[in-house]
């Protein structure tokens, strides 16, 4: 139950940390200017999206590489 549990979070972490890198910089904009229907117009837009979803899969792709060199990390200095 403890692994299960583990790879929960973990997987949980991954989707915070990609849902994050998506809309962060449509929530910065919309708080800039104090507008919520920016955010919207922003993320409904299709330029945005495929931008952002290249972005959102590196920026994923580069955090489960560094959680996997944290966890082999830790491995090693337990032996």
């Amino acid at each position: 139950m403890k692994h299960t549990l583990n790879f929960l979070y973990k997987v949980c972490l991954i989707c915070l940390v990609s849902v994050l890198v998506f809309v962060l910089p449509a929530i910065i904009g919309s708080l800039m200017f104090l507008d919520l229907s920016l955010y919207l117009k922003v993320v409904t837009n299709p330029e945005y999206c495929v931008v952002m979803s290249f972005i959102t899969l590196f920026v994923t792709i580069a955090y489960v590489d560094y959680m996997n060199t944290k966890a082999n990390s830790n491995a090693n200095t337990c032996k």
